[in-house]
């Protein structure tokens, strides 16, 4: 009986070895000098009636370099993913948490330094069968030079009952990171466009003035809006301003908006909300 149940493990490792993958909750590094990616998943496995999964792909940068937002701004490459090798993905969502404003030799960019962790969730094709995740990742990595870099990452999840893992307070973290439709201390209240300027009346416990930003970039993310927001205050409550985003040189902004849909993210301090608006 043990003979049969050593036999029976080894044949287990040979057929995961022959598909490509292995069933983890956690990915090796993908790395190289300037870049490394993992990804991790919050559950062990695939518990019965579950229909998707929540995970982070976790990115860390060599000292000095940095990649970019889901909208770059003047100049970079958004992150490219694809996950066509996958089996029982029916979707995957990926999500962005607010980026930072980077000079870039004269340009106005958007993005990412030190690490990042971008949520994301898998739906599963058929609800409580083994998932098997395959991406092939395009990230551009910049610092001084701009270097591309193509990363492959594969995790499998099997069926079973184990429960969360270890990395699932990580994947809650990440989530967390993300900008909020609603907060309490931090709100778009109204959203005007003119032919100079879009204008947003925002409402900041802090008072604008910790780390506050303002990011908004027209439909997929290929065109932003990448003017320095100009804080305007009145009144006596200093959580209150107008804040001015000057439209692109030579454009009139109603009729760069016009027709299209707007992503804003505003940022201040650990806090973000965003706002979806067309046009």
């Amino acid at each position: 009986m043990r003979v049969f149940h050593i036999f029976s493990f080894f044949v287990l490792c040979i057929a995961m070895l022959q598909s490509g993958f292995a069933y983890a909750d956690v990915t090796p590094w993908a790395s190289d000098d300037q870049a490394r990616a993992r990804i991790f998943s919050s559950v062990k496995d695939i518990a019965p009636d579950t229909e998707s999964v929540d995970l982070a792909l976790e990115i860390d940068f060599g000292q000095g370099w940095h990649s970019y937002w889901v909208a770059p701004g003047d100049a970079g490459l958004a992150p490219r993913f694809s996950w066509e090798a996958s089996e029982n993905l029916k979707n995957i969502e990926v999500f962005y948490p607010a980026p930072e404003r980077k000079d870039e030799v004269g340009f106005t960019v958007f993005g990412y330094g030190d690490k990042v962790s971008l949520p994301l969730r898998a739906t599963l094709e058929e609800a409580s069968a083994p998932l098997k995740l395959a991406l092939d990742l395009d990230v551009m990595v910049c610092h001084e030079i701009c270097i591309p870099q193509k990363m492959n990452l594969e995790l499998a999840l099997n069926k079973g009952e184990r429960g969360q893992s270890a990395y699932a307070p990580k994947v809650e973290r990440s989530f967390k990171t993300l900008p909020q439709e609603t907060l309490s201390n931090l709100e778009i209240k109204n959203v005007v466009s003119g032919p100079e300027a879009l204008v947003l009346n925002i409402y900041d416990a802090q008072a604008f003035e910790k780390d506050f930003d303002v990011y908004a970039y027209l439909d997929d993310g290929a065109y932003a809006l990448t003017a320095v927001p100009e804080i305007i205050k009145s009144g006596a409550d200093a959580r209150e301003a107008l804040v001015k985003i000057a439209a692109p040189e030579g454009e009139s902004m109603t009729s760069y908006l016009s027709g299209k849909s707007l992503h804003i993210v505003v940022k201040s301090g650990k806090d973000a909300v965003y706002k979806d608006i067309d046009f």
